[in-house]
């Protein structure tokens, strides 16, 4: 004789275990969907970014580059050889960078966030540094001949040495202030050079090509 309270029981068990099945089987798919949809976008605002690095790399609008080049930054892309001429970034975060063997010449690069940042035989040619923070960066190898580094922060960097400010210069503000660089060896005014005023808004560079 049949026990349809034992055939009940079973058929909800059956019934809550089909159920579970198909919750996790739906969160395994939409975790999957996501983490595609994701690599998906990171790819497409890469492409974008890069785009945006391409078009501004000697423009003085420089239309997106702050966000391009903080983009790639956050995501660990490695930038290094970028060449930039003449941009604007003054004020961005480039903490952590990493642009070993870059140019980025003729620049505005004041109170950039350069900490902790791969600058290894990077070119600083004729570029603002002015109150930028270079603390724990790697500058090996680093050129910053006919550089502005007033004020600049270059603590905490064993890599970095008395001879690569030797052609550099720097610029008192409006209130006659030190203008001199941080350093973690002896900083003396006699080291730099003083930097030309602009000509029209551009700044001229002590080192000539």
């Amino acid at each position: 004789m049949l026990n349809f309270d034992k055939i009940l029981k079973t058929c909800k068990r059956i019934s809550i275990i089909i159920g579970a099945a198909a919750t996790v089987w739906s969160l395994v798919i939409g975790v999957y969907t996501y983490m595609t949809e994701r690599d998906d976008r990171k790819h497409n605002f890469h492409a974008t970014a890069w785009s945006l690095v391409a078009q501004n790399a000697t423009s003085k609008g420089n239309a997106g580059l702050r966000w391009a080049l903080e983009l790639l930054i956050a995501d660990s892309v490695d930038m290094r050889s970028l060449h930039l001429i003449g941009v604007d970034l003054a004020r961005t975060n480039l903490k952590t960078a990493k642009l070993s063997y870059s140019i980025i010449e003729w620049s505005n690069l004041y109170d950039v966030d350069f900490a902790n940042a791969d600058l290894s035989f990077a070119n600083f040619w004729c570029s603002t540094l002015a109150d930028s923070d270079l603390t724990h960066a790697n500058l090996h190898g680093a050129v910053l001949a006919g550089a502005n580094v007033s004020r600049a922060d270059f603590r905490n960097n064993p890599t970095f040495t008395k001879e690569q400010l030797s052609r550099t210069c720097v610029s008192f503000d409006e209130n006659q202030s030190s203008p001199l660089p941080k350093a973690d060896f002896e900083i003396r005014n006699d080291m730099f050079l003083t930097c030309s005023p602009a000509v029209n808004g551009v700044r001229q560079c002590l080192e000539p090509r």
